[in-house]
This record gives C-alpha cells, structure tokens and sequence, in this order.
C-alpha cells in the first residue's frame, strides 16, 4: 500500500475570483472524461461509471476515440521518445493551464521524477496551502480534517479572507494555475463509524483493487 503513489496519484482543481472586493473560491468541475495514454493515444467522453451510461439503455453518450499517425520527437522517461503530435499537444495545453506555465520545455517528460516532484506536486502542494491559508474552514473536504469533531472546528477557521483582505487577496496572487491536491484524507480516522465505512475505504480499496 505504501508504493500505491509511485504508480498512480489524484488531484483537483480549484480557482478563485473576487464579488464585491472579496475573494470566493469553488472547485472546477470537469463533466469531459480526458484519458491521453502515452502522447500517442487521446480518448473524450461524456460517459460516467454507472448504470445510466454503461448498460446502454439510459443516458446517451458520445466518445472521440483518437489515435495519432503523425508523431514528433519527444522525450519519456528520460529517454527519446516519439510522440503523436495530437496527443501531446492536448496534453501540452492542459497542462499549462493546469500549472500555470507557458514554457513547454517544463512539460516535455511527463513520467519523469524530476516533473513530477519538482513541477506537478510542487505546484499543488503549494496552490492547496494557499487556498487553506486564504480560505480557512471554507476549504472543505480538507485533508486537516480526520473527524467529524475535527470538521466542527475546521468549519469555524477564519482565513486572510476574513482577518487581512488586503494579504488575501496578496497571497492568492502566488497561486498558479488551478491545479490541487485531492483530499484523499478526509474524515479518514471515521471508518466504519460512517455509512459507507469512511473514505478511508472508499478510495483505499479501489486502489488496493487494482494492485491485487
């Protein structure tokens, strides 16, 4: 379980705009399902994980299945690589509006350690620090909270928002991009104390799934 982030990790997105001189923030939700496999092989769809799209009797669904005949040089774990010229392309700009960049040199290796640690986490480390610091207990789920006495008092966290406008509004400035990371630690410590058995459980054994 230890080694699950070294093969798979998940984020969000979030962003911020100001009403009335006051910073407000919400999470950015994505209906588009976005797979890009390799800079070769680049799938869309609309259709979710559930009955109404998967049986085939519900819900009317639409995929772009696209598979790149045209490639580029690139670079894939250190090493040349050729990529689809779509595929990479899509990816390129996703990720400069994800993390707040234009250099396309930062994005070339997208598995490479260096990327990964340095670029993608760092920058959503960072972003999720803010918004909780700018935020307080708006910020919710929140890997903070590991109980429900925990969410109680999180709820009543004030953030520069409501102490130092003038800060707030200064430190969201840093803020790159929208990207953040997800909070696959919330109200972990409630198991099986909650309905479902917790989230704990809910992503815990998806993952742990996939690696039996």
């Amino acid at each position: 379980e230890a080694e699950i982030p070294n093969y798979i990790s998940v984020y969000g997105l979030r962003t911020y705009s100001v009403q009335k001189g006051k910073p407000i923030t919400e999470i950015v939700y994505v209906h588009a399902k976005t797979m890009i496999v390799d800079d070769k092989v680049t799938i869309i769809g609309s259709a979710n994980i559930n009955d109404r799209s998967m049986k085939g009797d519900g819900d009317s669904e639409m995929v772009v299945f696209f598979v790149d005949k045209t490639l580029v040089n690139g670079v894939m774990n250190g090493k040349p690589y050729k990529a689809g010229e779509f595929s990479r392309s899509l990816r390129y700009n996703l990720f400069k509006e994800h993390l707040g960049v234009q250099d396309e040199g930062l994005l070339v290796d997208p598995i490479s350690e260096d990327f990964y640690n340095n670029i993608w986490k760092r920058t959503a480390d960072k972003n999720t620090m803010i918004y909780e610091e700018v935020f307080g207990g708006q910020i919710v789920p929140s890997d903070q909270v590991k109980t429900y006495s925990e969410l109680d008092k999180y709820k009543l966290k004030k953030g520069l928002v409501e102490t130092d406008l003038d800060k707030a509004k200064s430190k969201l400035k840093e803020v790159k991009g929208n990207l953040v990371t997800m909070p696959l630690h919330f109200l972990e410590s409630e198991g099986d104390n909650m309905p479902d058995g917790g989230p704990n459980s809910w992503f815990g054994n998806i993952i742990r799934k996939i690696f039996d």
